[in-house]
């Protein structure tokens, strides 16, 4: 079935292509005209799914949040498999952030939700996510440490592109997570 029959097929790649612009261009630079080429749809196409170029970042930051929130629910299956905590921390986040549009994204996330605040509780779910789930293992203002942490590793990894060394943040969380609330 082709994109033209398939409008939630459309929708989605209308999304997903906002969402790697994002990372590539901002939120600024992003334009009708360049998510419908990347998605391979008529121009058209982005402003009938899509009522302003405001409702499309905000449905693609809505999409990142999901995606983001998948990702914490394999994480959280990692960890309640036992084993070594920041070990697993270190290793899910540089393997997520192996990709350094990923950080991009995350900032673009974070920045629209600065200027927008109808879009901050998606911005704020990761970081609540997180904290939540770490607080299964440490204090909760142990866990709200790391994930800041974790959080401000994001623009490390956006302004070096390049991901972290996984044994210096295993050994930089471990150093966190053993902090007496």
């Amino acid at each position: 079935m082709g994109a033209s029959r398939d409008p939630e097929g459309r929708r989605r790649a209308i999304i997903e292509a906002a969402g790697q612009l994002l990372a590539e261009v901002g939120a600024g630079r992003l334009t009708h005209r360049l998510v419908a080429e990347r998605a391979g749809v008529p121009l058209g196409a982005t402003t009938y799914y899509f009522s302003s170029l405001e409702d499309l970042v905000a449905q693609t930051v809505e999409y990142v949040g999901e995606r983001a929130a998948q990702d914490l629910r394999m994480l959280g299956e990692r960890l309640a498999h036992g084993g070594d905590v920041a070990a697993t921390l270190a290793e899910v986040f540089a393997e997520y952030s192996r990709e350094t549009r990923q950080a991009v994204l995350v900032a673009e996330m974070y920045l629209a939700a600065a200027y927008r605040p109808e879009l901050r509780p998606v911005a704020r779910r990761w970081f609540d996510e997180m904290a939540g789930l770490l607080a299964g293992y440490v204090p909760r203002p142990v866990a709200v440490a790391v994930t800041t942490y974790l959080d401000g590793m994001w623009i490390r990894v956006m302004l070096h592109e390049e991901p972290p060394d996984r044994d210096a943040l295993a050994a930089s969380l471990r150093a966190l997570l053993a902090l007496e609330a």
